[in-house]
């Protein structure tokens, strides 16, 4: 099979002849694997082989932005959806904190709202090239972009926007409203350019290590039914959407279902979730998309052997692509990780129960 035909057998049901590899990484991972002898010239998703290409576009308020400071270890800014940030320097690039908003109330919302609205120059300019690029090499292309929640307090702040859900609930609806009519907006103008989509990646972080960021009932009433239309929007389309959600999202995943959620990813198994327990509860109803422990891939051989091995049992019948339970740490050798790749190509074949 190629990498499409396998991650579209996993998507729809059917038993892949093994399972899809896709997988992320920190910065600081591929500069510690390029010292270790990764090649420089090659990306890591050609080196290693993913399986996966994701496509989006420029979902900001295309705000103009400007540096306000600059210094060896910091840099202050104003990003494109109006948010002052100051980006600390770290091994993994410039790590963000926010520090003020330009949509901090109602008011701002209306002075802003034509900026939620979809143009073309959201979308780069080689879209054409990219999505050529995918089918020369059979790759299964994934819709990628942020949905309401996090896209939402990316522009308000947390603060802000978990005080408005209490205060404001009718105003958070508008909020996320337009959010979700931007990315259908983005989908649609990516297709007029092209692009064919196998799935929908849709990052939405609910949880913390231990729970949900907001309660079962705040999903439902908040955030579900702009969830719903969302992947109602895919399905209809013929493209399955797959929810990104960090930590401990388990309360939540009837409700994902229910709103139409294919597939849950990444599963941080940090958090206490695990592929055994996810297809003993939801069987086929889920795909299950990562959960490899990071942790495990920075000790023994014998522990990534064993981490890769027993989360592929979870994979009898099909509906698992491999993934870490986030993205790949600087701890993790490079010599280990091939060892997990190779494992998982070798114990992921005949899947059949």
């Amino acid at each position: 099979m190629t990498s499409r035909e396998r991650v579209r057998a996993v998507l729809a049901g059917e038993t892949p002849d093994r399972v899809p590899i896709c997988d992320s990484y920190w910065q600081s991972t591929l500069d510690r694997w390029r010292g270790e002898g990764m090649p420089a010239g090659v990306s890591p998703e050609e080196h290693f082989g993913l399986e996966w290409f994701k496509l989006g576009g420029d979902y900001t308020l295309q705000l103009p932005g400007r540096v306000l400071e600059e210094t060896e270890r910091y840099r202050v800014l104003v990003d494109g959806n109006g948010v002052t940030q100051r980006h600390l320097l770290t091994p993994d690039g410039w790590t963000p904190h926010w520090e003020g908003f330009t949509l901090d109330s109602p008011a701002a919302f209306d002075r802003l709202r034509e900026a939620f609205d979809y143009r073309e120059s959201r979308l780069l300019d080689d879209v054409e090239a990219r999505c050529a690029y995918a089918r020369e090499r059979e790759l299964p292309v994934f819709f990628a972009a942020h949905a309401c929640f996090h896209g939402t307090w990316a522009r308000t702040g947390q603060e802000n926007l978990y005080g408005w859900m209490v205060e404001q609930p009718d105003f958070v609806h508008r909020l996320f409203e337009a959010h979700t009519e931007l990315i259908i907006g983005l989908y649609e103008g990516l297709k007029r350019r092209g692009a064919a989509f196998d799935a929908a990646f849709l990052a939405d972080d609910l949880g913390s290590t231990r729970s949900p960021l907001i309660s079962p009932r705040m999903y439902r009433e908040l955030v579900k039914p702009h969830h719903r239309r969302l992947f109602q929007h895919f399905r209809d389309d013929g493209v399955p959407p797959i929810l990104h959600s960090d930590g401990n999202v388990a309360p939540l995943i009837p409700d994902f279902l229910d709103a139409g959620v294919r597939g849950l990813h990444p599963l941080e198994a940090k958090a206490g979730l695990h592929v055994a327990d996810l297809r003993r509860e939801y069987g086929d109803r889920l795909v299950l998309f990562g959960n490899i422990d990071v942790r495990a891939l920075a000790g023994s051989p014998e522990d990534v052997v064993r981490e890769v091995t027993t989360k592929l049992a979870a994979a009898r019948g099909g509906g698992y692509l491999y993934h870490s339970d986030h993205s790949v740490p600087a701890d993790v050798p490079l010599r280990n990780y091939e060892l997990a790749l190779a494992t998982a190509r070798e114990q992921g074949v005949e899947l059949r129960p």
